[in-house]
């Protein structure tokens, strides 16, 4: 033992893992008819590894899913903290221990694997006897006195996909610290590097692993520390996300990825490591994984199987643009994500451009790259005037959106798509900017005639006479354009047949003052027409009338009453004919009927009086006055 600690640590593994693969040639064969090791659902794997020109077979249980080590200086000359945060395959521990005795203890997780809180030997690494750290100065920690492997303490648990991820723990620390005092102040290279991992990779499967970190102490420094997260899933297509990292000291940081000696040490496996979508991979990935130099990871995963991919990354600490520290991550990318379409998409990229009175359908749709998942799509709250077709969970789904605007607004709505599983797809979010449509003029005509006879001139004839009220309206915004009066008076010759003469006029919009109203019976609802003009789609008839632009309808309803009144003048004696016309004008989006639940397609309801006060023995129109009586 002795002779280890004098010799290098690169040298010390070889001499280690040689003498441990000399062992199992030599007991090759009680090994393999008596050791049995719990694979969980990944399949045991029969494979070989070559140290020094020896060739040893094992069983890899690929039980390695990613980790992290981060250090801090204890303030204490040349001695560090250790952070080694690891995800394993859980079900490859089926027995946990007891880190005061190392006794093995019963797990309390779900089947019986460990569950958050427990402590277990990882000793599934290869060579024998597990994971361990090594400081890099010729020294390594395991679970006692520097020997074995390293204990981890659980602090998350997945039961569907079968890791878990630990720390590993000091047993005989208070705090379950692990810290090391280094001969001088560095710099040295921490890490752990072992074999196998997780054996349904894509790009690594079943291979060795090594994270690793630079101590150094000259001066007094901390590393920086990864936010650790042992799968990240993408969608097949276009992938984003960050690499989140603080650093204690503020010293400047750079991304890049991991090379092959970086990740898997030579001397344990002499198959390189290979980052997703590298050259020379046989998933068909059309593109390779990329990171910035400030962290932001980028991956078009088109073309590749669907699956876990490993990758790692390596974070450096510079000064003056030289490096010296850097820790690593590694970790899983599982091309399991549906993923979220809108159709068709907006002209520039970012907002629907529309205007009051159209009508906008996209179709949202969201496929899984695995066909056994289903998918459902979801929003965010939709605005008063957008409905969303009925959900209906499959692989792909789809459903449709539509927004009819009756008034200026601007909207975002967010879609999502989550599977079976709880993957989600990135959610889009789409802007809609709803800007004045050009007025959609409707006119609303009502008309009624007056026949009686006079004498001009001692010859008679017959009197004409209609009067007709105008309503202009802006049926995009319910908005009242413009309201007025007309009277036409035709002269007739009654035995000529001939019309003598017409005139129009404008009656003023006064209030006439009259008296002593008394409601008279009048000649019918025949005698009056009122027509809503505006569109080819106009139904007419003589009690209520409808225009239709689009989804934007208008319908009125006409009600009359007929009054004979006294003026209120010097001569108390001239009575005065009141015509009253109610108007009740009814605003319908119509699109809101085929929303779900149907909702109600009421915008407003208008009520205007439409009042003529006529002098009765002269049949002369005093005045015609629109009120608006309330909406």
């Amino acid at each position: 033992m002795k002779m280890f600690l004098r010799m290098s640590d690169t040298t010390m593994k070889r001499v280690k893992y040689c003498t441990i693969g000399i062992s199992i040639m030599l007991v090759s064969s009680i090994l393999v008819s008596s050791q049995t090791f719990n694979f969980g659902k990944e399949a045991l794997a029969e494979d070989a590894i070559v140290l020094n020109n020896d060739r040893v077979d094992a069983q890899s249980p690929g039980h390695f899913r990613g980790g992290h080590i981060n250090w801090l200086s204890t303030g204490n000359p040349n001695e560090v903290e250790f952070n080694v945060i690891n995800a394993f395959t859980r079900s490859d521990y089926g027995a946990c221990t007891n880190p005061a005795t190392l006794a093995v203890i019963a797990c309390t997780g779900p089947g019986g694997f460990p569950g958050v809180g427990d402590v277990f030997i990882e000793n599934r690494g290869v060579p024998l006897p597990g994971t361990e750290l090594f400081f890099g100065d010729g020294t390594f920690f395991g679970n006692s006195l520097n020997t074995g492997a390293l204990l981890y303490r659980v602090d998350t648990i997945n039961t569907v996909d079968d890791y878990l991820v630990a720390h590993a723990i000091d047993r005989l620390a208070v705090d379950e610290k692990i810290r090391h005092t280094y001969p001088s102040p560095g710099p040295f290279t921490a890490e752990i590097n072992d074999r196998s991992r997780n054996f349904v990779e894509q790009n690594n499967a079943n291979r060795a692993y090594r994270i690793s970190t630079t101590v150094d102490l000259s001066p007094p420094n901390d590393s920086p520390i990864v936010t650790f997260t042992p799968v990240v899933v993408c969608p097949l297509g276009p992938c984003t996300f960050a690499i989140l990292v603080s650093e204690p000291n503020g010293d400047t940081l750079d991304f890049r990825l991991s090379s092959a000696s970086e990740a898997s040490d030579p001397s344990i496996d002499p198959v390189p490591f290979t980052q997703p979508g590298q050259a020379g991979n046989a998933n068909d990935c059309d593109f390779p994984l990329a990171v910035s130099s400030t962290g932001t990871v980028t991956w078009d995963t088109t073309g590749c199987d669907v699956g876990l991919y490993s990758t790692s990354i390596t974070i450096e600490e510079k000064s003056g643009g030289v490096p010296f520290g850097k820790v690593m991550i590694d970790f899983l990318i599982d091309i399991d994500a549906p993923t979220l379409s809108v159709t068709p998409p907006p002209s520039n990229g970012v907002t629907y451009n529309m205007i009051i009175g159209v009508t906008l359908e996209l179709l949202v749709q969201c496929l899984d790259p695995n066909a056994g998942d289903t998918v459902t799509i979801g929003s965010s709250a939709l605005p008063a005037d957008g409905a969303l077709s009925p959900s209906v969970p499959g692989n792909p789904a789809s459903r449709i959106f539509t927004f009819s605007p009756i008034a200026v607004q601007n909207v975002s709505v967010t879609f999502t798509c989550v599977d079976n599983k709880g993957n989600a797809a990135t959610p889009r979010t789409i802007n809609i900017n709803v800007t004045p449509a050009p007025p959609r003029v409707v006119k609303t005509v009502h008309a009624e005639k007056h026949n009686f006879t006079t004498t001009i001139d001692g010859i008679p004839f017959i009197v004409d006479m209609t009067i007709i009220g105008e309503v202009y309206e802006d049926l995009n915004t319910q908005l009242v354009m413009k309201e007025q009066a007309i009277v036409v008076t035709c002269l007739k010759l009654p035995n000529q047949g001939i019309v003598h003469e017409c005139e129009a006029t404008f009656p003023p919009p006064d209030i006439v003052p009259v008296s002593n109203c008394m409601e008279i019976p009048f000649n019918g609802i025949h005698m009056m027409n009122s027509i809503v003009k505006g569109s080819s789609m106009t139904s007419i008839s003589q009690e209520m009338n409808t225009v239709a632009k689009g989804f934007l309808v208008k319908t009125i309803k006409v009600d009359k009453e007929v009054f004979k009144c006294t003026f209120d003048n010097e001569d108390p004696a001239d009575d005065v004919r009141v015509d009253v016309v109610l108007f009740t004008e009814i605003f319908e989006n119509l699109s809101k009927i085929i929303q779900t639940p149907p909702q109600d397609t009421l915008i407003k309801t208008n009520f205007v009086s439409f009042r003529c006060v006529t002098l009765l023995e002269t049949l002369e129109v005093q005045s015609c006055l629109f009120e608006q009586l309330f909406d």
